[in-house]
C-alpha cells in the first residue's frame, strides 16, 4: 500500500510538472508572437507614418497587456545576449527616418503618484528603441537555446524594471498624435 501512495504522489507531482510546463510553453509562444509582430515593424520597407504609427500603438498595447499576465520565473544563471552598441544605433536611425526625422518629444512625470514631480522630457524614438532592445533580449535568448524560464524571466523583468514605463509613455505620446 506505501509503494502505491508514493507511485501515485510521483505521478501527481509529474503530472502537476507537466502541466506548469505546458503553461509555461503556452506563455512563451503568446508572448514571443507579440514580440515578434512588434519587432517586424522595424524591418522591410517604410510605409506611410500614420498607418505604420497606428500599427505601433496596437503592438504596444498588445505587449503591455500580455506583459501584466507574465508570471515570475525562476531564472538559471544564463545571461541573455544584448544589442550591440552599432545595431541600437542603427534602430534609433531607422525608427527617426520612419517617423519623418522627428523623435517626438513629450514631457510626461517619471513618478506620477508624486504631485510635486516635475515633469521630464521623453521622445517617442527612444521609448520605441528602449522596448525593441528589451524584447529583443528575450527572443535572442530563447533563439540561443534559453529555458522558457529564462526567457519569460527576461521580459517579465525588463518590463518590470524598464519597458513598461516606455511603453506607457509611448502610449500616451501616441494617444495624443493619432488622435
Amino acid at each position: 500500500m506505501k509503494g502505491a501512495r508514493q507511485d501515485s504522489f510521483r505521478l501527481a507531482g509529474a503530472t502537476i510538472l507537466a502541466l506548469m510546463n505546458s503553461e509555461l510553453d503556452s506563455i512563451l509562444n503568446e508572448f514571443n508572437l507579440l514580440t515578434i509582430q512588434y519587432l517586424a515593424l522595424f524591418a522591410g520597407p517604410r510605409t506611410e507614418r500614420t498607418a505604420w504609427l497606428r500599427r505601433v500603438e496596437i503592438a504596444i498595447a498588445d505587449l503591455y497587456a500580455a506583459g501584466l499576465r507574465l508570471p515570475l520565473t525562476e531564472p538559471s544563471d544564463q545571461d541573455a545576449p544584448t544589442m550591440p552598441i552599432e545595431d541600437r544605433r542603427r534602430l534609433a536611425i531607422d525608427i527617426s527616418e520612419r517617423m519623418g526625422g522627428d523623435s517626438t518629444p513629450y514631457s510626461i512625470v517619471f513618478h506620477p503618484r508624486d504631485l510635486d514631480e516635475t515633469p521630464v522630457v521623453g521622445t517617442l524614438v527612444d521609448d520605441l528603441e528602449s522596448i525593441y532592445e528589451d524584447l529583443n533580449e528575450g527572443t535572442a535568448l530563447l533563439a540561443a537555446g534559453g529555458s522558457a524560464e529564462d526567457v519569460i524571466w527576461a521580459w517579465h523583468v525588463n518590463f518590470q524594471i524598464h519597458w513598461g514605463r516606455h511603453a506607457l509613455g509611448a502610449l500616451q505620446a501616441l494617444q495624443d498624435m493619432l488622435r
